[in-house]
């Protein structure tokens, strides 16, 4: 059998009696064994690959197996079932569905045998040295949510230079902006109850959040989003009261404070500020709708109304603002700029 101008040899076939649906497939490598998930008797099989040996190792309380792989020197096994009920031991349950899973064993990473351009101080790289059929043999690569330094073709930042960070009330969410996969990576907190607001401090990289947030009490009703401009020494947040819906500023200690917008809001949610140019950006859930002012009230313009069920939180980075949407369950980004939307996620 000829494939991508490639002979793998004959084609064998290792199973077919009763596989109508065989969804997912693993292979012991150690042992010469394949692993599959058959969807239409909602079973987890195991197969020699010799065709000698079949055997059914699940079937009570499987209802829709679908991925499944393997961890042979440990002698384990995983599977993913969508209806996530099933005799073994659930490690991740997610309302989206995934539709394949793999297992990373170090044993299976072989470096490549005799000298190659990566085998000496790994080629210069300072991440990843992967190797290539044009010249010079090689290329540098970084992490996934890492990118090279500018000018340099070997040397990658230690971390992401630009990056958002999304609550979730129980958990919090990195995506780093430096790789065009958007890849959202869990941070590993415990006890997380009710996380809707959070900041990062670039500086320090400390991250900040909180459940619940009180800083000003009286004539408070249901504030919402918080936001602080550092070299002012000023905070702003959105307060959701239905009769008197507004937000406000005051210094950091909590004096000076001063009512900034009031007129033509419902629920101001997110609230974003730029620090250089002194704006305030704040999204609407009920009016669906971007607004941006000066950090007084005054200048105030709307900015973006198409494709906005329900903004909630909102931030600025670079020339781009980013806003999650709970109603789309989106996160979406517009350029300040031109108003050019585009969702992220």
């Amino acid at each position: 059998m000829n494939y991508n101008d490639t002979n793998s040899g004959e084609k064998v076939r290792i199973g077919s009696e009763d596989l109508i649906t065989p969804n997912g497939i693993a292979v012991d490598w150690y042992t010469d064994k394949i692993y599959c998930t058959v969807g239409e008797t909602t079973t987890v099989e195991v197969i020699s690959i010799d065709q000698k040996y079949r055997k059914v190792l699940f079937w009570a309380d499987v209802d829709l197996p679908r991925a499944i792989a393997v961890v042979p020197k440990e002698g384990k096994i995983y599977s993913w079932d969508i209806s996530t009920n099933g005799p073994m031991k659930d490690l991740i349950k997610s309302e989206p569905v995934p539709v394949d899973i793999r297992v990373y064993d170090s044993s299976r990473q072989l470096p490549p045998v005799g000298n190659h351009p990566c085998k000496v101080n790994n080629g210069g790289c300072s991440h990843l040295c992967l190797l290539s059929p044009t010249a010079p043999g090689y290329v540098c690569s970084c992490p996934t949510g890492l990118k090279l330094k500018d000018g340099s073709n070997s040397t990658c930042f230690s971390t992401p230079q630009s990056l958002l960070l999304v609550a979730r009330r129980t958990v919090l969410t990195k995506i780093s902006l430096d790789s065009p996969d958007f890849t959202p990576y869990s941070l590993p907190l415990k006890d997380l109850k009710r996380a809707v607001t959070v900041d990062f401090d670039p500086k320090t990289e400390y991250i900040y959040w909180a459940d619940s947030l009180v800083l000003i009490h009286d004539d408070l009703y249901n504030p919402r989003a918080i936001s602080v401009h550092p070299t002012a020494g000023w905070m702003f947040w959105s307060d959701w009261n239905e009769k008197k819906p507004k937000i406000e500023r005051s210094n950091l200690d909590g004096s000076g404070r001063i009512l900034v917008v009031s007129e033509k809001l419902i629920w101001p949610n997110g609230i974003a500020l730029d620090t250089v140019n002194n704006k305030l950006y704040w999204g609407d859930g009920r009016l669906r709708k971007i607004e941006v002012c000066d950090m007084d009230g005054s200048n105030r313009v709307e900015l973006h109304n198409s494709d906005i069920l329900h903004i909630f939180g909102l931030t600025l980075l670079g020339e781009h603002l980013y806003w999650s949407d709970i109603h789309r369950r989106t996160l979406d980004r517009i350029d300040v700029a031109t108003g050019g939307s585009l969702a992220i996620q």
